[in-house]
């Protein structure tokens, strides 16, 4: 169909296209980016008439780069990497599929071979064009409908008077109560669009919520509403991510600085305790919960060294001491016994002082956890007077999930000085259960009392006899107000068995009655089983496969925490900012195949070790220790070229967006040996125009512009100009990656311009075909590796960032960052100096340290399996890509995925990641990433790497990603999810609530937990209770349901 154009010229190409489209058609979809593969290498063996280089090669020779524009050779590196399965086309035949090593983490989805087919078509197009420049291809027909994003639900065109009021609120103190189905999320939304309407300005305004998911509907919302507004200046997000960028965006920690999981802090708690221990800990492992106390101390003794509000004080959990952990605390000093061994508390002086150790190893290592964005975050604002109140108006959700420190936080944000400004809290009583992460009831209790109260009554999304059950379960147990409970907006008739409560035997007999219950379902609705531990989602999991059920688990191992996710995280954190030693120590350690060393270790070593000798941890991959002729290091292979001749260049432009800004001045030093021989600054024309201000201050260049107008030359000749002073020199930039990228950007664009003037059949042009700025060296990467030796000239103990007006100001050098490019490049050219001079005794320490057998092979190992799709992605980073195809940033998480290395052979284990991979690719594509306002690898990085580091499960069940109709889900992960149909496994007392808990408010927080678990349903709801335990010992239904027992109908199974 679509390659059948191709018969008559190249009939085995057009063969190799319609084969595609026919295992497309019968699903075979691995099998289908393979042939097209073998089709695009076929295409460019035929242009090059070579069967002797790869496929690679071939799209490196100077023919296929001045033939081809940069969308097609785009379209090629694609199906090379969808198809790296294929065999190699060889000329003259169709290519045949050659079986190879089955790679685990290698699927291929029909998402996928739709593109290498459109990516194919693109190629064949081109091909004909250069057989025949008059002939006319037809458009791409797609065998499936096209790949296309999320889109929200419409909101409610009208609102009732309650939500109105809610939607006008604009001035002072507002806490909305808003039970779930009560169109919260386009009342937010709705809000925003009045704000503007009144005059207020995006950038004055935050909206907060508790989870991403939280915010990706409110995203959603957003986007359907101000279709065709760019909205990027409104922050949507919860409240970590609003913290982690304004310490990032303040200077407040180190740019180097990484945010450690839950799975890290473990590692460096469990790490610096066995440090402490003679003899280390060998077998053992810390509780997670011990780690989670030691954690939630050293955040308390942060806050009572800083002057902390004493309402704010982190909430140290509950730790539960039982026989089962009691020898592993032992072990690791955590606790006191007596003369005979015997355990008598937790020694809360050991775990103090682990707790310091603990912060004073963050501090020292550029290590934040999750608790530190919010402490460090409240004390920035406290000590910075002038940068509380930024915001006018501001909207928080999930409002009961809050702990008071983050509240106080929104309090310091919020300017209530001024008229018309607005605060207003959105939040649910009946919801609120997470009390072990800080927050309680009791924030809402507390807003009562200093906000003005409004409540939403009516439930758009709950039929009545549900919502009638719901508000039952709400008085009686939870002990809500009748008056402020919800009442039903949907008034549908009771489907038969929509209530029921079923007694089983055993556990065992309850998994039977679950695939039994599963059967009779309608396969367009969803039904989520939901349980009360990850012990159970298991069993359910193996008694569903059983019987196969296909279905989605949300619990237990979380993909995102797994060795495959984790050095991919890894990957894009080195790829976005590769001289951040943190990453590539998770790297090497996800990659190494023994673990003889733990992750602290190798952190430590990069951390402290290198910077020692001026080494970066990227210098392990980008530079060999096996060539003694070869530099080891950026450094030392900066010191060689510094001998020779150099380039010193800055760029200004129209703006930041690399492929759309244009270059208006650029600013060159040739030095040799160090010398200055030669200056250049030139002036280029420009249709965009010159932003006024740079951040908070006005724009130099409009001057400067304007009085050099006479000197304008046009694009082309300024580059022209520019490049042939570079000649083959290494440049050297501040920064120097945006200025060469924006430098080579605009000139590709220039260059394909030209071929289309000049005509693709006419021969070789020196100026279209030149090489760009390749080899370059960046005095902000040089600062890093330099920092001790910074620190030691200028007497600190920080620096104040590793910007060009920050160093040269602590060093004292000549030179000034005014922000034009002739300045900028007398400042770097002494700081260049400064570098050279630092270098030299530090370079002669390099090798010899570098040859340890163990920094080898860590330097092996990332050279074998990253190095190359690095080097390849480095130069994608700033390439805009087309916005309807897949992400740039998804493409080059799957191509590092699929280079790994196989971590199990666990069929049980291969089968779960092989089915939620493409699940994950897809919810990165199409609902976490905007290619349209985000079009190059680097705005993606930028964008959206904190938040894909912080994503679960639950998220992708959250959208219409999954497509599984099943589910299991305990019940911390189901809040927030809604489905058609829900069961409700083993709601008996001993679970609901859980038999330690004996406190009045531990038990209502239970029963918080099972209303959380009945009100995720949209339509049915069945409770299953099972009569005795495993031990056939007697079990009776929860003490919650006597008050909702008369809604349901009752058997046994």
């Amino acid at each position: 169909m679509n390659f059948s154009p191709l018969q008559l010229r190249k009939p085995a190409l057009a063969a190799l296209g319609e084969r595609a489209e026919n295992l497309f058609r019968d699903h075979h979809y691995r099998e289908c980016t393979q042939v097209m593969r073998q089709f695009a290498e076929g295409v460019l063996r035929t242009i090059l008439k070579d069967d002797r280089h790869t496929f690679s090669e071939m799209m490196r020779t100077p023919l296929v780069r001045q033939l081809a524009d940069s969308l097609t050779f785009e379209y090629f590196r694609r199906i090379r990497d969808l198809g790296n399965e294929a065999s190699h086309f060889r000329l003259g035949t169709s290519g045949t599929i050659l079986e190879t090593g089955e790679r685990h983490y290698r699927v291929r989805t029909a998402d996928d071979a739709a593109e290498c087919l459109k990516y194919g078509h693109g190629i064949a197009v081109w091909l004909m064009s250069l057989l025949d420049r008059e002939f006319r291809y037809p458009d791409f027909r797609p065998l499936t409908p096209p790949r296309a994003r999320s889109a929200a639900q419409g909101a409610p065109v009208v609102f009732n008077p309650d939500q109105q009021a809610a939607i006008e609120l604009s001035q002072g103190r507002h806490l909305v109560l808003a039970p779930p189905g009560c169109g919260k999320t386009a009342i937010l939304t709705e809000r925003i669009a009045v704000a503007l309407k009144d005059g207020v300005n995006l950038s004055d305004m935050l909206c907060l919520t508790f989870t991403n998911r939280a915010a990706r509907g409110m995203k959603e919302r957003i986007d359907e509403r101000f279709t065709g507004r760019c909205m990027d200046t409104l922050y949507v997000g919860n409240l970590h991510r609003f913290c982690s960028r304004l310490l990032f965006d303040n200077d407040v920690v180190s740019e180097i600085s990484t945010i450690l999981d839950e799975d890290d802090v473990h590692d460096v708690i469990e790490g610096l305790l066995i440090e402490n221990i003679p003899g280390g800990c060998r077998g053992r492992s810390l509780p997670g919960n011990a780690a989670d106390y030691i954690m939630a101390r050293s955040a308390r003794l942060f806050q009572e060294a800083n002057g902390f509000p004493e309402e704010t004080f982190h909430r140290t959990p509950e730790f539960d001491l039982n026989k089962k952990n009691q020898d592993e605390l032992d072990a690791f000093g955590l606790i006191k016994v007596d003369d005979f061994g015997r355990c008598i508390e937790l020694d809360h002086a050991a775990i103090d002082a682990a707790a310091r150790r603990y912060l004073e190893y963050k501090t020292a290592q550029h290590l934040l956890d999750f608790n530190d964005l919010l402490l460090k975050a409240w004390a920035w604002l406290d000590a910075t007077p002038e940068a509380c109140g930024r915001y006018a108006w501001i909207q928080v959700d999930e409002v009961q999930d809050l702990s008071p420190l983050q509240l106080d936080i929104v309090k310091k944000l919020w300017n209530d000085s001024i008229d018309r400004s607005v605060c207003v809290y959105f939040g649910d009583e009946q919801q609120a259960i997470f009390s072990f992460m800080g927050a309680k009831l009791d924030t809402l209790r507390a807003l009562h009392k200093t906000h003005e109260i409004h409540r939403l009554y009516r439930n758009f999304r709950s039929p009545d006899y549900l919502l009638n059950m719901f508000n039952t379960y709400a008085q009686r147990v939870l002990e809500c107000d009748p008056e402020f409970l919800p009442k039903a907006e949907k008034t549908v008739a009771r489907p038969e068995g929509a209530l029921r409560a079923i007694r089983t035997a055993t556990p065992q007999s309850q998994l039977m009655l679950l695939c039994d219950l599963l059967e009779g379902r309608r396969p367009e609705e969803t039904t989520a089983v939901i349980v009360p531990s990850n012990r159970e989602a298991d069993a359910v999991s193996a008694a569903f496969k059983a019987q196969d059920i296909e279905h989605f688990k949300i619990s237990g191992n979380d993909i995102f925490r797994q060795n495959i996710l984790k050095a991919a995280k890894a990957y894009l954190s080195v790829l976005k900012d590769d001289f951040r030693s943190a990453p590539w120590a998770q790297l090497v350690y996800r990659l190494s195949s023994k673990k003889n060393l733990s992750l602290k270790k190798i952190r430590d070593y990069l951390a402290v070790e290198f910077p020692r000798r001026g080494l970066l941890a990227s210098d392990l991959m980008l530079y060999s220790t096996h060539d003694e002729k070869e530099p080891v290091s950026a450094l030392e292979d900066f010191m060689r070229a510094y001998e020779g001749e150099l380039v010193v260049f800055d760029t200004e432009t129209t703006g930041l967006d690399i492929g759309l800004d244009e270059v208006i001045q650029i600013a060159a030093v040739k030095l040799r040996a160090g010398e200055v021989v030669e200056r250049l600054v030139l002036y280029l024309e420009t249709e965009r125009e010159i932003p006024k201000m740079l951040g908070n201050i006005p724009n130099p260049m409009l001057e400067e512009y304007e009085a050099h107008r006479a000197e304008l030359v046009t694009p082309e000749a300024g580059f022209k100009i520019f490049l042939d002073f570079v000649g083959y020199a290494p440049v050297v930039g501040h920064n120097v990656e945006y200025d060469a990228n924006i430098v080579n950007a605009q000139y590709a664009v220039l260059k394909d311009q030209l071929r289309r003037v000049r005509g693709d059949a006419a021969g070789p042009d020196e100026d279209v075909d030149r090489t760009e700025l390749v080899r370059r060296f960046d005095t902000l990467k040089l600062s890093h590796a330099l920092e001790p030796a910074i620190l030691k000239a200028a007497g600190l103990a920080r620096l104040p960032s590793h910007k060009l007006k920050d160093l040269i100001a602590v060093l004292g050098l000549e030179g000034s960052n005014t922000h034009k490019a002739d300045d900028d490049v007398e400042a770097t050219v002494s700081l260049l100096r400064w570098f050279h001079a630092q270098a030299r005794p530090l370079v002669k320490l390099q090798r010899r340290f570098l040859s340890n057998p163990s920094v080898v092979r860590m330097s092996d190992t990332l050279r074998k399996i990253v190095l190359p799709m690095f080097l390849e992605h480095r130069n994608l980073m700033y390439r805009r890509m087309p916005a309807d195809d897949e992400a740039i940033l998804v493409q080059v998480f799957r191509q590092f995925i699929e280079a790994l290395p196989n971590y199990t052979d666990d069929e049980g284990e291969i089968e779960n990641i092989r089915k939620k991979l493409p699940l994950i690719y897809e919810y990165l594509d199409r609902v976490l990433i905007n290619t349209t306002s985000q079009p190059t690898l680097y705005a993606q990085l930028q964008r959206n790497l904190v938040q894909i580091n912080s994503l679960k499960e639950p998220d992708l069940c959250s959208s219409d990603i999954v497509r599984d109709r099943v589910f299991i889900s305990t019940v911390h992960k189901a809040k927030g999810l809604e489905f058609d149909n829900v069961i409700v496994t083993s709601v008996i007392d001993g679970t609901y609530p859980f038999f330690k808990n004996h406190d009045k408010a531990d038990i209502l927080e239970d029963a918080r937990k099972l209303y959380v678990a009945i009100s995720r349903t949209k339509r049915t709801l069945v409770l299953t209770m099972p009569a005795a335990n495993a031990w056939n010992y007697a079990q009776r239904p929860s003490r919650f349901l006597e008050s909702i027992s008369t809604y349901f109908e009752k058997s046994s199974a």
